[in-house]
């Protein structure tokens, strides 16, 4: 097989990055995620206890 090309299968998963800040802009978060919809509307709607929901991060701008 020697200079033949082999095709291995495999999944690729796609990620995002992004970032959000509060209502006033005065705290930036960065994450990432494979479902940016779902993640998006889980820290509007405060779904996890931690950083986002502490500092009220609900807006994406990037």
């Amino acid at each position: 097989m020697r200079g033949e090309a082999v095709a291995i299968p495999f999944n690729r998963k796609q990620y995002y990055v992004y970032i959000m800040t509060n209502k006033i802009n005065t705290v930036l978060y960065t994450g990432v995620t494979s479902d940016l919809k779902k993640r998006i509307w889980e820290h509007k709607e405060k779904v996890i206890d931690g950083f986002t929901k502490n500092y009220n991060i609900n807006k994406l701008i990037f």
